[in-house]
């Protein structure tokens, strides 16, 4: 999504993640990440959320990807309320 991050390369990932931020950006990008999130799922056809595909060069599905990445949000968001 113009991030920078590529799905091959989970350095791309730590490289965004390490980034300096104050709370409030923190919090701006936590709220575009799950507006992200959302509409893509949104947008997701059901019948290929079972379909195989790679993240980092690991094999899984749509819908797997989808449970770690809401996971993951997920920890951001008690992060933030700490």
């Amino acid at each position: 999504a113009g991030v920078g991050i590529s799905g091959t390369d989970y350095k791309t990932v730590t490289a965004y993640e390490g980034r300096a931020r104050t709370r409030a950006e923190v919090i701006a990008e936590v709220q575009k990440s799950f507006a992200f999130m959302k509409d893509a799922m949104a947008k997701t056809d059901p019948a290929t959320v079972e379909a195989p595909m790679k993240m980092f060069g690991q094999a899984t599905t749509a819908q797997a990807t989808w449970i770690s990445a809401t996971t993951h949000l997920h920890e951001h968001l008690g992060q933030l309320s700490s």
